[in-house]
């Protein structure tokens, strides 16, 4: 693995980065928005490992993680308290 796929890997993350400050701070809105933003990288995933059989576990791995991180989303929204 070159420098270039460590470079092509942080640009493909930057834009998780994104909501963080209004996950940080709790924000249904910005919780909202990351799930949206997650489901690209879900998409990309099933695709991944779907048609890339070198790729598998990785693709996997990375649909795991949105699947776990969209959960948590929605456990985090049903116990946050509205307002």
């Amino acid at each position: 693995m070159g420098t270039g796929s460590w470079l092509l890997a942080l640009a493909a993350a930057c834009p998780l980065l994104l909501p963080l400050r209004g996950l940080l701070k709790g924000s249904l809105r910005s919780m909202t928005w990351a799930g949206y933003l997650v489901m690209l990288y879900l998409m990309v995933g099933i695709t991944e490992a779907w048609t890339n059989p070198a790729q598998r576990i990785p693709a996997l791995a990375q649909t795991f993680l949105v699947v776990i991180f969209v959960g948590s989303l929605l456990v985090f929204s049903r116990v946050k308290p509205p307002g």
